[in-house]
């Protein structure tokens, strides 16, 4: 009986890490959306870059929201 348990116990442990992990890897594929505005209230279309031709060039621009993302999200990470 107590080994029933434990295996009982042991499946749905292996099944909650498993769920956790692949949440996980989900967030990493597909992160959240960034908020339009950031913390100095400067819209994202401030980021977007055109080509020559006056065409959106989409590769940049999602460049420079990543970019600008990754330094608002890093920002008090060192306790400030």
């Amino acid at each position: 009986m107590l080994e029933l348990k434990l295996a009982n116990q042991l499946e749905r442990l292996h099944r909650w890490i498993f769920d956790l992990t692949d949440r996980i890897a989900t967030l990493e594929v597909c992160p959240a959306p960034a908020p339009n505005n950031d913390a100095n209230g400067s819209d994202d279309n401030d980021l977007d870059v055109y080509d020559a031709n006056g065409n959106l060039d989409n590769m940049v621009t999602m460049q420079n929201k990543l970019r600008c993302c990754l330094q608002i999200n890093t920002q008090g990470m060192d306790g400030a």
